[in-house]
């Protein structure tokens, strides 16, 4: 019976996606399974050896299981270095021409460390910043390095819910269209063009964690997809933040059908882990935040440890499709 219940939480990802036909009481219940999905993969394990030495097939047992289980408590340190591998690039030296570079970082409650953040983007010299949980001073720290301006003023009516898009002050003066906050989730949602043509959106999601949330989280994934499949196939997008998801959930894998998820050296459910990244948890297994693109090509991308932050950021080079972009 443990084995069975032990088989069905790994194969959580597999479920499919009907949270939403759930109570709130259970639904909550779903995408935490799926977000855990290695751990009811070593349960399996775990009781698939016990029962084979209960059986008397105790040395091949015992010896496949270790095996097994060595891998799985090393994978996600495999992944994590994978991630933080590329670490944070030399932006003059292993920047590809004609590329354009976006850096989004969840500073928790903006508490990140303000210089180490404004550190990381000055060394990366991103075209573009999102910042989710944030401030205006947070904001403020990461323009003054980088010559960025945010296209909104950051909102200020929760503590959670201030994001910010920071891009060049040309690409704000000559953007197609007047950036707005396009209210899909219950956090600050920054969308803007930029005169190359692409549309760029900073997101962060409900968390689906709890019985309170996890309606709003399906609601929201489904209105971003209807947001991307409204948008002319032709116009290149850019979605980046902490969308609360990984590819071990339905909800995510439908949003981002068609969309290119730029995880760097690993991706799918193997991606580089960007959560918990503090506290006494702060070794990371799952995610959350992705650069997803649409009319463009990741061309590199990777993980950075920002001080003060339960995240890590995650970075990307991207280049537009048909001239699009820098």
């Amino acid at each position: 019976m443990l084995s069975a219940f032990c088989l069905v939480w790994a194969t959580a990802p597999l479920w499919g996606r009907f949270t939403a036909a759930l109570p709130d009481a259970l639904a909550w219940s779903v995408p935490v399974a799926q977000a855990s999905w290695p751990v009811g993969a070593t349960l399996t394990v775990v009781a698939v050896t016990g029962a084979g030495v209960r059986a008397g097939r105790t040395v091949p047992v015992v010896v496949l299981g270790a095996g097994v289980l060595v891998t799985a408590g090393l994978a996600p340190a495999a992944l994590d270095h994978a991630g933080r591998s590329a670490g944070l690039p030399d932006s003059t030296r292993d920047r590809a021409p004609g590329t354009f570079r976006v850096l989004s970082v969840n500073t928790w409650y903006h508490q990140a460390d303000r210089t180490a953040l404004a550190d990381i983007a000055r060394d990366l010299r991103p075209d573009a910043v999102m910042l989710l949980e944030t401030s205006t001073a947070e904001a403020a720290a990461v323009a003054e390095v980088t010559g960025l301006r945010s296209v909104l003023p950051v909102s200020t009516r929760s503590r959670g819910g201030g994001t910010a898009l920071l891009l060049p002050p040309d690409e704000i003066s000559g953007a197609p269209f007047p950036a707005y906050d396009a209210h899909l989730t219950r956090h600050q949602m920054p969308v803007a063009g930029v005169r190359s043509g692409a549309t760029l959106t900073a997101v962060h999601t409900n968390a689906p964690f709890n019985r309170e949330l996890v309606a709003g989280w399906t609601r929201e994934f489904d209105d971003l997809r209807d947001r991307v499949a409204g948008r002319a196939a032709t116009t290149p997008l850019l979605i980046a933040g902490d969308l609360n998801a990984s590819g071990a959930h339905p909800e995510f894998r439908r949003l981002t059908d068609g969309l290119s998820d730029c995880t760097g050296a690993t991706s799918g459910m193997l991606a580089a882990p960007t959560w918990p990244a503090a506290g006494v948890a702060s070794w990371p297994v799952a995610r959350l935040d992705h650069i997803l693109v649409r009319g463009g090509d990741c061309l590199a991308g990777g993980t950075v440890d920002v001080p003060g932050s339960d995240h890590r950021g995650v970075w990307a080079d991207v280049r537009w499709a048909r001239g699009a972009g820098h």
